[in-house]
């Protein structure tokens, strides 16, 4: 068996701002599922280039996770779930047109921890859970990212490079293609940047995310 190493990144000593505030969603917990799906798809077809929303409950705290994971169907590899936050995620859409799928993915945050090594750590354990996720990620993620498709095959996931659009930064991204049963093409793209791990059903959606959200580097 092929040794397949995760994904890495190599930043420079730089000023890393936090995820600034996103649009908020308002969900109601007793038809999260509906009030999920309704906003996604406002987010979808919003005339910005790219929007980022994050969810919050009718007494304005942040939806958890969990609920959020419960309500769309989706299944998170538990060695990954377990080192996440549970109130700092959203969803990225961006407004591209292409045939099969809408620019969509889900990023999520690292636990936050105290010790000196707890990133560090996180890193190594959610890039090596990222890999042994492959195989059935497409499955896991379809009714977010894919809604109504159906994978039965084992995807070829490949490495690839990027750069953020200021030249600062720089890592792996961990990319896929597949068809769906129905003979549809998808694909899947994938990285962990700056103790987010992004999740994305378009590769240039992604690249804009990781644009958006890149690093600043000290004066």
């Amino acid at each position: 068996m092929q040794n397949v190493q995760a994904p890495v990144q190599s930043v420079p000593q730089i000023s890393v701002p936090v995820l600034p505030g996103s649009e908020t969603a308002k969900v109601d917990p007793q038809n999260a599922t509906q009030s999920i799906q309704e906003n996604i798809s406002k987010a979808e077809t919003n005339s910005q280039e790219t929007l980022d929303t994050k969810f919050q409950d009718t007494k304005n705290q942040s939806l958890p996770l969990e609920q959020f994971k419960t309500a769309t169907s989706i299944t998170i590899k538990p060695e990954i779930y377990s080192n996440l936050s549970q109130t700092d995620y959203s969803v990225f859409t961006c407004n591209l047109k292409t045939e099969n799928t809408k620019g969509l993915g889900l990023i999520t945050r690292f636990k936050p921890g105290t010790a000196a090594s707890h990133y560090a750590d996180l890193y190594k354990k959610i890039n090596k859970s990222l890999v042994n996720w492959e195989p059935i990620i497409f499955s896991d993620l379809a009714s977010l990212l894919f809604p109504g498709k159906i994978f039965s095959q084992k995807p070829a996931f490949k490495s690839t490079k990027y750069t953020t659009e200021n030249g600062i930064a720089n890592m792996d991204i961990r990319y896929a293609n597949m068809k769906s049963d129905d003979g549809a093409n998808f694909s899947i793209d994938y990285t962990v940047f700056e103790e987010n791990v992004y999740i994305f059903n378009n590769p240039q959606c992604l690249r804009k995310a990781l644009d958006k959200y890149e690093p600043v580097a000290e004066p």
